[in-house]
């Protein structure tokens, strides 16, 4: 296209392309100015939808007369090679400029306010852009800014080019509602300007990830790392702004785009007002730190190649966490990859900076962190438990070494009494109890998939037996158990989880987690009840595992992140705004266990990492061990099953709060999705391969057994409703039952079977108090194996099908 003449345009050179176009620098002949020509690409000048779409472009910017939008002069075939003429700008994209790294803090408050301004202006005429990002943005040599490419953009009134529910846009920039392809409105352009925004005060994009499908699921689940953790020296105001834009829920972020350069200046303003200014403003944000001397250590540790765990901590007792929070985690990631010993040692006077030190762990030993929590430390702040692969250990703070735990070899969730004497413990079926100074284990109840404990001062302990209970309370000496909370079935309640009593013995707060979300913990709520009148309130809404600190603070996690928030213990209810505390918090998204505790003097103890988000591949290993990797790409994986024929995989992928079947055919290497929204989960197979059925929920009290045909064709069928949550263990081989893992009110499970030809009622297999889960049928229908804990300890037993009768232990677990 060099020196060629289109219509009365010379093309003089090259200036982009993209999906969306190609760019050229042309002469007009007519004017003798120097314009820039976008032409629609070669492969969609046949395509009606990409020329309506190309020419909705031009009506879209040519509607706009703004100083920050590019003029469009014209838009012309151009002997069958459509184009649109607009204003050249001479100088650098956005991103270009961002190639080099984030720019000053008060040039980019420039560039957003302008941002800002051209986008209002479009807005005003009900234009939203849907493409708002760094490449779109032109910065000249005087850094006045152009908004270039309204290709995506949708005006008032128009129809929509693309099917419902597909996603316009580059992923990097898209809102959570333009990701799920929902429609959108002008709100979707102010999340992408905090993207942008965010992206020229760090130089990195705020939901980073390795492929599309780990960006999305960050732009639906996760937070960015706040600004002050990224960047010193960030003002607060700025990182509330950048909070706002990039809020999930549109309702919660800016709803006119004009007051974000109105807020944008007033920073700058404040920034060159003082700069003593700043830092006492800053320091009246941060939330006072509780105690002082060593007592205000802060903890932190994790696993590192050389087995070491990092311990950092904060000796001024009267410094603020919020200026110090983001700084300290760096640090102990630092100090875990160099694998070094820190002790800085202090005298009779508070130092100024943090303590920092790391724990060397036994040799051959590694935290064990998955969805249960690794750690506590005591009350007084002297002492920390954690969990390795072999059991318990407690390093006290005076001493080098850490103590192995005796009879904790398989122990999880460890917490410690009020007087730091005993640890509590979950294995072997029970909730337990050992002396820190060492003798035998001793039972205090029977739990089934324990989630979490805390022992009061007045020698109770409230905890959480499974997951499909509530909340109990049992004596320090063991003994007749009592229910505290009852999971509401009737609502979205589906657990009840990590308890923490107050310090009154009379209030506990705890996890509530949901059923449209079993496996995100971001739509949890933080609950309070009172033990002795029933009496219970929601504290804090989208947030799990929540703690007290005597200083009058609440703290709890949301994606990966610890906040602080002042809290009233008397009147059991938040008094202020969060603030962020330790970013990429170790932990589980999928059970609400986040790995951190506190003591009463304000010790802070965390693992730090990310909260794992379970990206997978999918593998085949034959029985000889040997493995082959599928070529499909990593996504979040669960549940695979295989076909009867072995020719494809059926496996549950979950994409924010919705979990969808999906198939893969191996020899085609072809990965379609089934189901569409909602909760869909543990496919099974029928025996001829031509239907799925599994477990679907998609409104409240409608947990159902539905089945597709495995081809997609056709619609769901709602085989059949059950009352509570469960899972689908298989299909029998003649086809004439479907194995459910039921979960109860008790502290397990149990295992039921369905008849397919007369679907009234679910029969009970086993119905015991033990925990009954995972059958498998054999392949001549006569035998079932499933794990139990009748013994103390789970095993596998085999026993008759469909009778039950006879059972036997194949299984020797220890």
């Amino acid at each position: 296209m060099i020196g060629k003449t289109v219509s009365h345009y010379t093309i003089i050179e090259e200036l982009g392309r993209g999906g969306m176009g190609v760019v050229y620098r042309a002469e007009d002949l007519k004017l003798k100015r120097t314009v820039a020509l976008k032409f629609l690409p070669p492969h969609a000048v046949s395509d009606a939808t990409e020329k309506e779409r190309f020419a909705r472009e031009a009506q879209a910017a040519a509607a706009l007369n703004h100083p920050n939008i590019a003029t469009v002069f014209e838009i012309d075939d151009g002997d069958e090679h459509p184009f649109i003429a607009m204003e050249y700008v001479k100088g650098k994209s956005l991103k270009d400029l961002l190639a080099e790294g984030p720019l000053k803090t008060g040039r980019a408050l420039d560039i957003a306010a302008q941002i800002a301004e051209g986008l209002h202006a479009a807005h005003e005429k009900g234009v939203v852009h849907r493409d708002m990002k760094n490449a779109n943005v032109m910065v000249t040599e005087k850094d006045h800014v152009k908004i270039m490419d309204f290709g995506l953009a949708k005006l008032k009134g128009a129809s929509l080019l693309t099917k419902q529910g597909t996603t316009l846009g580059t992923v990097s920039y898209m809102s959570p509602e333009q990701a799920r392809g929902e429609s959108v409105d002008h709100r979707t352009d102010i999340w992408s300007f905090g993207v942008v925004l965010y992206e020229m005060l760090t130089g990195r994009s705020p939901f980073a990830g390795e492929f599309e499908q780990a960006i999305i699921y960050n732009i639906l689940n996760n937070n960015p790392d706040p600004l002050t953790a990224v960047r010193s020296g960030m003002p607060m105001e700025l990182e509330r702004i950048v909070n706002k834009c990039l809020a999930k829920e549109p309702s919660e972020r800016y709803q006119n785009i004009q007051e974000l350069p109105v807020d944008l200046r007033a920073v700058k303003a404040a920034m060159k007002s003082s700069s003593s200014d700043l830092s006492r403003s800053v320091s009246r944000s941060a939330m006072p730190y509780p105690g002082t001397g060593a007592s205000g250590t802060t903890i932190a540790g994790r696993t590192a190649p050389s087995g070491h765990m990092a311990v950092t901590g904060e000796q001024d007792g009267r410094a603020g966490w919020v200026g110090r929070a983001g700084w300290m985690a760096a640090v102990v990631m630092t100090l875990v990859a160099a694998g070094t010993l820190y002790l800085y040692k202090t005298g009779t006077a508070p130092a100024p900076g943090p303590v920092r030190l790391q724990v060397t762990l036994p040799r051959g030993e590694a935290l064990n962190v998955n969805i249960q929590r690794s750690m506590d430390i005591s009350r007084d702040g002297s002492t920390i438990v954690y969990r390795t692969v072999n059991g318990l250990y407690v390093r006290r703070l005076d001493k080098i070494d850490p103590v192995a735990v005796d009879g904790t070899e398989r122990g999880t969730n460890p917490f410690f009494s009020p007087d730091g004497k005993w640890i509590g413990f979950a294995a072997d079926g029970k909730m337990q109890k050992v002396q820190l100074e060492g003798g035998a284990p001793f039972p205090l109840a029977e739990i089934g998939d324990f989630r979490g404990a805390s022992w009061g001062s007045n020698g109770k302990i409230v905890y959480t037996p499974t997951t499909g209970t509530g909340i109990m309370i049992v004596s320090e000496m063991g003994g007749a158990t009592t229910p505290v909370t009852i999971v509401d079935t009737t609502t979205d309640e589906r657990t009840h989880r990590w308890p923490e009593l107050l310090p009154d013995n009379t209030w506990v707060l705890f996890t509530v987690g949901v059923v449209q979300s079993p496996d995100f913990y971001e739509d949890a709520n933080i609950d309070a009840v009172n033990i002795e009148t029933g009496e219970r309130k929601t504290v804090i809404r989208g947030a799990s595992s929540a703690r007290y600190l005597r200083s009058g603070h609440l703290l709890y996690s949301r994606s990966g992140v610890l906040y602080a928030v002042p809290f009233d213990a008397d009147r059991v209810e938040v008094t202020g705004p969060p603030v962020p505390m330790v970013q990429n918090l170790a932990g589980d998204p999928t059970s609400g266990a986040m790995n951190y505790a506190v003591s009463d003097g304000g010790t802070l103890a965390y693992i730090p990492g990310q909260a794992e988000i379970n990206i997978r591949k999918l593998v085949k290993y034959d029985l000889g061990g040997k493995s082959e990797i599928f070529n499909v790409p990593p996504q979040t994986y669960t549940e695979p099953k295989v076909s009867p024929d072995g020719s494809k995989i059926a496996v549950t992928i979950g994409l924010g709060r919705d979990f969808d079947i999906w198939v893969y055919d191996i020899a085609r290497n072809n990965l379609s999705r089934l189901t569409f929204g909602g909760v869909n989960r543990t496919p099974v197979w029928s025996p001829d391969g031509k239907r799925l059925a599994y477990f679907s929920y998609k409104t409240r009290g409608e947990e159902s057994v539905a089945m597709m045909r495995s081809d997609g064709s056709g619609e769901e069928e709602i085989f059949f409703r059950v009352k509570h949550r469960f899972y689908m263990d298989g299909w029998t081989r003649d086809g004439r039952y479907l194995i459910l893992d039921l979960s109860t009110q008790r502290n397990s499970s149990d295992i039921g079977y369905l008849p397919v030809d007369n679907p009234k009622e679910v029969i009970n297999f086993l119905d015991t108090r033990n925990d009954e889960f995972v059958s498998s049928v054999s392949p001549n229908g006569k035998w079932i194996a499933y794990g139990s804990n009748e013994t103390g300890v789970y095993q596998i037993f085999v026993r008759n099908f469909p009778e039950g009768s006879g059972k036997w232990q194949i299984s020797n677990a220890e």
